[in-house]
């Protein structure tokens, strides 16, 4: 039973990290997918552990039932994933569109919720198998050996097996230990399906060891790229920490797509041209420039006509670079061999907090904030970055795409935001209009220039021989009259909220935009939700809260059964809490470290490390003394004391204080320990149900329902809501008011039924 309990964590959890890459490929890298996908994930483990719970109960042969689940898992996990890759066509979505959060919410309804069914399912069985007929201890006990299991197979899948092999072979390896403990287990008792796994793990270990799953994985990924219509013949691709990269070609025009989404299309001298020299015309004497950006190679032939001493390019994905350099225009390969150019393959803000230099102009040619990768590029605390890293005198200049003419509602919103955030930073900024909107930013008056006039005299004064660029064309670009016309229309907007690592608000700007243009209702509601006042969400805890506490307190039980139902709610917002505090440091590791769709097997490691360290000292604790509603309070308000703590711990400013390798330490050291307060409490709320009278099966369902409803409201509510619109500071003391009335109600519980 040891090999089924940890097969099926570390199944389980390799799963749940190769959907969220899967599901961030398909929906354009927008990690408002992570609080969906989890809410589904733990929606469908409620459903089957509510009808586990019964059937381990009724059933006289759980064990037949058991190793019957744990094979439907080896069939389904790879047929939802090859049905997720031809979502798009599934879901309707035509050429050059992004999914939406209905086409999010529904796909992951119909392709994650079966199997996480079955391991909600599964829980139960084992922990009436595990228990015989009495034990009190079970169920925590077993809830210890999966969250083991869960550790190794986040590291596995996020540390060993990341970037190395395809989803369909990394679904093969970590199913190992489960199929090898079913066929184990179930060869004495429960031969037929034990033998029927063994089948499809052989035919699946065949398949690995030829290369064949390899190689559908590869022509399924063909069939994504294809649906994309892009009209593109995909030529090359590459799966990078950041991202899965396409290159495709059509003609002579090329094009390279991030996570389903166009990034770059080149050769595109018509636009790239005028914006470089644009960029180099915000400074009068540009010596040392740096140019932070993705697949932005374009700039450089023009950039490097003038007379700069030295021209660093950071490339934000170093995958990009090996993908795209053997297709460049022979123009942009000479300019490699420049020797004042100086190429850098890293992350752009781990580039600049350990870069000693300053440059005179600093040039962020980003993608849109559409996702929190890319928000970091536009925060408060990046720009204080850029400026600490500029000469006396220096320039800063960014971009987002608009329109040349009108905006709209939400473009005005996120230009005006970014305006707000960067006037924060420095003295002097100036906003272009056009096709993208230029911010140029700096601290000596007289350097910005907003005329195209005076751009063209400050062109022609350098005396650049560019064949292909005049100074006439600065008023192609952009007309005078254009620039109050644009200032107009952002004042419109009213005040900007400033957008921050805690709170990233040109994030959630960009996705209502995105939303609109794609006609989503969500759109409306959660531009609703930025402008509720932040006590609407604090009494909404509130009433929540009072609301289930009546329910746990009503009515005239014996003693047991309200500490029974104490137990259980204490564990439904312990289930919202783990969620929730660890989608905060998530992001926060994002924010600082730049990498999450690798990484995240590592972060689920971390928290389910910590799951399984705290349930096993709880267990090792329950085995000299039994657990009480009094310890389990004590548990609750450390907990909450934690999640308040979680804002001032990762401060931007506390963690610049740190060298990288030990703020990427840090932050896991803190996910493993909100893991380790979240694991104590299933153990203690086991034990608590089981002596009051509840059978092994029913308890444990139950249980695991209640933990897992929980986290599936925590995900959703703070992946998709609550972190974009409040922030870290709210979201942490949103959830340390709802911990702290769980405490005081388990604490009732015992004293009105004493």
């Amino acid at each position: 039973m040891a090999l089924v309990m940890v097969g099926l964590g570390c199944f389980a959890t390799a799963a749940q990290v190769d959907y969220i890459r899967e599901f961030l490929v398909v929906f354009a890298g927008n990690e408002l997918c992570l609080g969906i996908i989890l809410a589904c994930w733990f929606s469908g483990i409620v459903a089957g552990a509510l009808a586990g719970g019964r059937l381990a109960q009724q059933v006289m042969r759980p064990d037949v039932w058991l190793v019957s689940c744990g094979t439907f898992m080896f069939i389904f996990l790879p047929g939802l994933t090859a049905l997720l890759r031809i979502g798009r066509g599934l879901m309707g979505v035509g050429p050059g569109e992004v999914p939406g959060l209905t086409g999010l919410l529904v796909s992951g309804l119909l392709l994650i919720v079966p199997f996480a069914l079955l391991i909600g399912l599964a829980f139960p069985l084992v922990c009436r198998l595990a228990a015989g007929m009495d034990d009190s201890r079970a169920i925590g006990r077993v809830y210890v050996f999966e969250s083991a299991g869960a550790v190794a197979g986040g590291l596995v899948v996020g540390v060993l097996l990341a970037g190395q092999v395809t989803t369909l072979e990394s679904i093969c390896i970590t199913g190992l230990p489960l199929a090898a403990g079913l066929i184990w287990f179930g060869w004495r008792d429960a031969r037929i399906p034990a033998l029927a796994s063994g089948v499809l793990f052989m035919a699946a270990g065949v398949a690995l060891l030829s290369g064949t799953l390899g190689r559908l994985d590869a022509a399924l990924a063909l069939v994504r790229f294809d649906q994309l219509g892009s009209g593109n013949e995909r030529i090359g691709w590459a799966d990078t920490p950041y991202q899965y990269l396409d290159l495709g070609r059509s003609g002579e025009q090329y094009t390279l797509f991030a996570d389903g989404k166009v990034t770059r299309s080149f050769p595109d001298p018509y636009s790239s041209r005028p914006r470089a020299h644009l960029v180099m015309n915000e400074h009068p004497r540009p010596r040392r420039v740096l140019l932070l950006g993705s697949a932005s190679f374009e700039f450089l032939p023009p950039a490097l006509m003038y007379p700069v001493e030295r021209l660093d390019l950071v490339e934000i994905d170093p995958g990009v670079n090996g993908l795209v350099e053997p297709v460049l225009d022979p123009a942009i390969r000479k300019a490699f061999s420049d020797p004042r150019l100086h190429l850098h393959l890293t992350d752009g803000r781990r580039f600049l907090r350990r870069a000693d230099e300053v440059w005179d102009v600093i040039f962020a040619d980003v993608p849109d904030p559409t996702t929190a990768a890319r928000n970091r590029f536009f925060t408060l605390e990046f720009f204080e970055l850029i400026r600490s890293r500029l000469a006396p005198g220096g320039v800063f200049v960014t971009r987002i795409s608009s329109s040349a003419n009108y905006l709209g509602r939400e473009t005005a919103s996120l230009v005006r935001t970014v305006q707000a955030t960067l006037t924060k930073v420095f003295a002097q900024v100036e906003v272009l209009p056009g096709q993208e909107s230029f911010f140029v930013a700096g601290d000596a008056a007289g350097v910005l220039l907003s005329d195209p006039d005076r751009l063209g005299d400050r062109y022609q004064a350098r005396a650049i021989n560019d064949p292909k660029f005049t100074r006439h064309h600065f008023k192609v670009l952009f007309q005078s009259n254009m620039v109050s016309d644009l200032q107009g229309q952002i004042a419109s907007r009213g005040a900007a909220l400033d957008n921050t690592d805690a709170r990233p608000v040109t994030y959630l700007q960009s996705v209502v935009r995105w939303a609109h243009l794609m006609g989503e209702t969500s759109a409306t509601w959660l531009s609703g939700a930025v402008q509720l006042p932040v006590w609407i969400w604090y009494l909404a805890v509130l009433v929540l809260a009072a609301v289930l506490a009546l329910r746990v307190l009503a009515g005239r039980t014996n003693r047991s059964v309200r500490a029974r139902r104490a137990a259980t709610f204490a564990l439904l917002v312990v289930g919202a809490y783990g969620m929730t505090v660890e989608l905060v440091l998530t992001f926060a590791y994002q924010s600082m470290l730049g990498s999450l769709y690798r990484e995240m097997g590592l972060i689920v490691a971390c928290f389910m490390a910590g799951l399984a360290a705290g349930a096993y000292a709880i267990e090792r604790r329950l085995g000299h003394k039994p657990g009480s509603v009094g310890l389990l309070s004590i548990v609750l308000f450390a907990l909450a004391a934690f999640a308040a703590a979680v804002p001032l711990l990762v401060t931007s400013s506390f963690l610049m204080l740190m060298p990288l390798w030990l703020e990427q330490i840090y932050i896991l050291f803190l996910i493993l320990v909100a893991g380790a307060g979240a694991g104590m409490v299933f153990p203690l709320t086991g034990q608590i149900a089981l002596r009051s009278g509840h059978r092994v099966g029913p308890a444990a369902g139950a249980l695991d329902a209640a933990d897992h409803l929980g986290a599936a409201a925590g995900a959703f509510l703070a992946g998709v809501v609550l972190i974009p619109v409040l922030g870290r500071l709210h979201s942490c003391l949103l959830l340390a008011l709802l911990t702290v009335i769980a405490g005081l109600v388990n604490l009732l519980a015992a004293e009105d039924s004493g």
